[in-house]
């Protein structure tokens, strides 16, 4: 096997500085194939080698450790966190569900996750609601951390004009949704789980919504399977939660807020394409490739979790 002329596997960055952020390649050694980094500014997480989830600087590339040893460099496109006070449900409104704030270790390592328990077993649930960039239909994905207490269900739900809704359902046991959608103009799409270290999971719920000027957030942690609202079989169900987000088109990395929305900006990362490179290769966290033979002067990586580029 011929040596690659240009070799990116993601180890080492220069971060925040007076020059321009890089990502070292490990081939050339001399540094002409270090690729520069931006991301302007705005909240931007990674997983660290240690499993735990934490805000990295302005223009910082991201290394990022989520489910493995080795990390994958994580760029991805704008996007907004809708929801304010992320870490913060006790800002939310409350239907026969007591919050005990800061109860628990988040995903973060810090003592900072929140306890959700019922105290009925009639309709139990948390809500919060913003404002649409219009009161149009778009796609959108919720999403929180989730982590077991008492009962094995936790419901979520978004909902515009009801009875317009969507719901998911997850059992913590089996990891597995059951899912549902009312209504007129309102589809779901997706329901998808992502495990954290020390027993977390990231529940998504991506939906069509309605015209509705707003969009409705609601979620219940249950003992039997039943939607949001539903009664239940205890009056005690309770579940952990961190980290909520509502978000535009697909689900992105986690990105917090306190008193007002927040904006991650987009990343790039290129690097002048070394002379004689007749194919680039990316290799991406899922082990999926994007094989390049159109050589371009200034090469861009993939907006994706990048586990290697090789240039031959």
């Amino acid at each position: 096997m011929s040596i690659p002329i240009l070799a990116l596997i993601p180890s080492g960055y220069k971060g925040q500085t007076s020059t321009s952020p890089k990502v070292y390649s490990v081939l050339p050694s001399d540094g002409s194939g270090d690729f520069t980094f931006n991301r302007n500014n705005g909240k931007a997480t990674r997983v660290n080698k240690d499993g735990l989830i934490k805000e990295v600087l302005d223009d910082t590339p991201r290394l990022d450790y989520l489910n493995s040893t080795c990390p994958s460099l994580l760029l991805e496109g704008q996007k907004t966190n809708e929801l304010s006070r992320s870490e913060d449900f006790n800002n939310w409104t409350k239907i026969n569900i007591t919050i005990a704030s800061d109860s628990t270790t988040s995903p973060s390592g810090d003592l900072s996750a929140d306890t959700i328990t019922r105290n009925s077993a009639l309709t139990s649930y948390i809500t919060k609601t913003f404002t649409k960039e219009d009161a149009d239909q778009y796609q959108m994905t919720l999403s929180v951390f989730v982590k077991k207490n008492v009962g094995d269900f936790f419901a979520m739900r978004t909902q515009g004009t009801y009875p317009n809704r969507a719901d998911a359902i997850f059992q913590f046991s089996t990891k597995t949704f059951t899912t549902s959608q009312a209504g007129a103009d309102f589809q779901f799409i997706s329901a998808a789980y992502k495990e954290y270290d020390n027993n977390w999971y990231r529940l998504s719920l991506k939906v069509e919504t309605d015209f509705a000027a707003t969009l409705s957030i609601l979620f219940s942690a249950r003992s039997i399977s039943g939607q949001v609202d539903s009664t239940d079989s205890s009056s005690d169900s309770s579940a952990f939660l961190w980290g909520s987000q509502c978000e535009y088109n697909s689900l992105s990395s986690y990105i917090p807020t306190e008193s007002a929305i927040q904006t991650r900006f987009a990343e790039t990362c290129t690097v002048t394409t070394p002379a004689d490179v007749t194919t680039i290769t990316e290799t991406f966290a899922d082990n999926t490739t994007n094989i390049i033979t159109t050589i371009p002067t200034t090469f861009s990586a993939s907006i994706k979790e990048i586990k290697k580029i090789i240039m031959n």
